[in-house]
């Protein structure tokens, strides 16, 4: 039986949102599994670069928390294209139905675009919530987001090259906008102080690429 305790992301005590993980893809051991897959495949393979993807991913995730955003319809943002359907989702909060749609064509090999109607509503609408419910979909659009340099993430760049430099500030922008002072940047700055600690980044024999 599955301790509640020892879960992540869905159904812990304080925070239950509409769209989340199920309980079985919740543990510390499938979590811990799929983040290390995504690692390997999206080059996120230096102790800066993991530091700074986990980094980020745990405030976008609300702290390990949720894998979805848990607006309303009242209020999302309207600069939120495509709106409420395309919130934040996944371990990095995915957002836009612009990036959703590009997403969608990777994990298909398609070239679907936002102009056919019958595919937004039929395909783009419930795909989308796969971020947030599909624990292969949650993690990998994260990888996707933080290595795709085709102008998908906020600054253009792959996001290795942006950990590469350890400025919290440029990666936070990548992630969050690029603003003057991204969302959250002093628990963004904390959280890379913190996994350094942890990590014993000092004695990484593997700092940078």
């Amino acid at each position: 039986m599955i301790n509640t305790k020892d879960l992540l992301f869905a159904n812990q005590s304080d925070i239950k949102r509409a769209e989340h993980l199920s309980v079985d893809d919740s543990t510390y051991e499938k979590v811990t599994d799929i983040i290390n897959k995504l690692l390997k495949t999206y080059d996120i393979n230096s102790c800066i670069r993991k530091i700074h993807f986990i980094a980020q991913a745990y405030h976008e995730s609300h702290r390990f928390r949720a894998t979805f955003e848990g607006r309303t319809e009242a209020n999302t943002p309207s600069n939120y294209s495509g709106g409420y359907h395309f919130q934040g989702r996944g371990f990095m909060q995915l957002t836009h139905d612009y990036n959703y749609v590009k997403y969608y064509n990777k994990v298909y090999g398609t070239k679907e675009n936002l102009k056919n109607k019958k595919f937004y509503t039929e395909k783009l609408i419930p795909f989308a919530k796969l971020l947030a419910t599909n624990i292969e979909y949650a993690f990998d659009s994260a990888g996707w987001y933080w290595k795709n340099d085709d102008e998908v993430n906020a600054i253009g760049v792959n996001m290795n090259l942006a950990a590469d430099q350890d400025n919290t500030l440029y990666v936070s922008q990548g992630i969050n906008g690029k603003v003057r002072s991204p969302n959250g940047l002093k628990e963004r700055i904390k959280y890379v102080a913190d996994l350094k600690e942890i990590m014993k980044y000092e004695n990484c024999s593997n700092k940078k690429n």
